[in-house]
């Protein structure tokens, strides 16, 4: 297990910051690769990388669709119940709900996790609503159900979650996260289930409305490489791509120098020493990256000499 790399922060009103720490796992896109899944997965989904959508410079408002990437590589700890049961989750600022697997899912999906056992807890209080949700790459069904959820010593009483019943394909089989704790706004929330934080707040479990993510080895420096006239974004924890407007990405794939393969842009790994420095500007701060971090390297054993951008244009 690599060393802890990001930290959720909660500002507590009793025990001041909370930290969470988040552990790096492989992603669930590396361990497709060496499956030798992921072509299969592309097809499968009908994702097609090449196929762009507008500029970002549109002045219209545009809406978020919920997306199951494919390298959410960190997870923190969670539990529910009393006794706690114990689930490691991803913490997803692109999505709002709670759910984990069942101990009533049959799926392989389920078999392979943490399961909820709500006959195990004596604050489980049964809704019964049956629940869907759909991710870019997958979706699972469930019943709704209240218990007590703990985060790093912060105890959320009555909180509405989901007990998924059925996780088909391969999308959730080889992840290894038990289930999602979404952090965005509650009318993202499936079901009007109101989110684990906006609770937190409600039941003045914490000082401030407020919650951070924490990055580590951030270098602030470099110049301003595309998207020059600003765009709108969401910070998304579930993934770990950086997904951009189409225009903006097909000219840094063609600026770089990447060539498509399997799906994916990619280079050799020689040739990461010649590669330029990549910039982002965030609210007026200027974040460098270098083809160390912003490319990923390809472990599946035909590709083993290559690398992999992180950016990609969003699906159409």
């Amino acid at each position: 297990m690599k060393q802890i790399l990001v930290f959720f922060f909660i500002i507590s009103f009793v025990h001041g910051i909370i930290r969470i720490p988040l552990k790096r796992q492989k992603s669930l896109r590396k361990t497709l690769q060496e499956k030798g899944k992921l072509s299969h997965l592309w097809t499968k989904q009908g994702v097609d990388f090449l196929q762009y959508s507008d500029s970002c410079n549109s002045p219209e408002t545009a809406s978020e669709p919920l997306m199951n990437y494919l390298d959410v590589e960190y997870f923190g700890q969670i539990s529910i119940g009393t006794p706690p049961q114990q689930f490691t989750v991803i913490f997803d600022t692109g999505s709002s709900n709670l759910w984990v697997p069942s101990i009533y899912c049959t799926s392989q999906a389920c078999m392979q996790h943490n399961r909820y056992e709500p006959s195990q807890s004596s604050t489980y209080v049964s809704n019964g609503e049956p629940f869907f949700i759909q991710y870019g790459t997958g979706n699972l069904t469930g019943i709704l159900g209240i218990d007590q959820i703990t985060v790093q010593g912060i105890t959320v009483q009555d909180q509405t979650f989901a007990e998924s019943v059925s996780e088909p394909g391969n999308t959730f089989q080889d992840s290894n996260f038990d289930g999602i704790l979404g952090l965005a706004y509650p009318n993202l929330a499936v079901d009007n289930c109101i989110p684990v934080f906006d609770n937190m707040i409600a039941q003045k479990l914490v000082e401030l409305p407020l919650f951070g993510v924490y990055m580590n080895s951030i270098q602030v420096a470099g110049q301003v490489v595309f998207c020059s006239g600003g765009c709108q974004a969401i910070v998304d924890t579930g993934t770990s791509l950086i997904t951009g407007p189409s225009a903006d990405i097909e000219q840094l794939q063609n600026y770089i120098g990447l060539t498509n393969t399997d799906g994916e842009y990619g280079v050799s790994c020689s040739l990461l020493g010649q590669m330029p420095v990549v910039t982002f500007t965030i609210n007026n701060v200027d974040y460098l990256l270098t083809p160390e971090q912003y490319m990923l390297q390809n472990l599946a054993l035909s590709l083993k000499n290559n690398v992999h951008i992180t950016f990609n244009p969003p699906e159409k």
